[in-house]
């Protein structure tokens, strides 16, 4: 059920209907608590938005799900860093450094 869910989100997501998409990931996220992809889409969201407090919480709940994720650790790194938090940012960038030396981000 969660899958679906997100699935119609990212339906929504390309059909230009943010609202849609955060409703479908959140129904998704609420249909299963270990469904990752959906509460980082929320976060990706929040982020891309300028609601970093909220991207904060989205990327913590999927780094708690996956603890080594590249993008959420990334992700959440930039969150991070625009609410405040810079040791926590560094901390979350070295963590992808150190087990993605490839990605551009960190």
């Amino acid at each position: 059920m969660a899958a679906a869910h997100n699935n119609l989100g990212d339906i929504a997501l390309r059909r230009g209907d943010r609202e849609g998409a955060i409703a479908s990931f959140l129904a998704a996220a609420e249909a299963s608590p270990f469904h990752l992809e959906s509460r980082y889409n929320l976060g990706a969201l929040h982020l891309q938005s300028g609601e970093y407090q909220a991207a904060v919480t989205r990327f913590e709940e999927t780094v708690a799900l996956v603890p080594n994720h590249e993008q959420s650790n990334a992700n959440l790194g930039m969150a991070y860093l625009f609410v405040g938090r810079h040791e926590e940012a560094y901390r979350s960038f070295l963590l992808v450094r150190r087990l993605y030396p490839r990605n551009w981000l960190a």
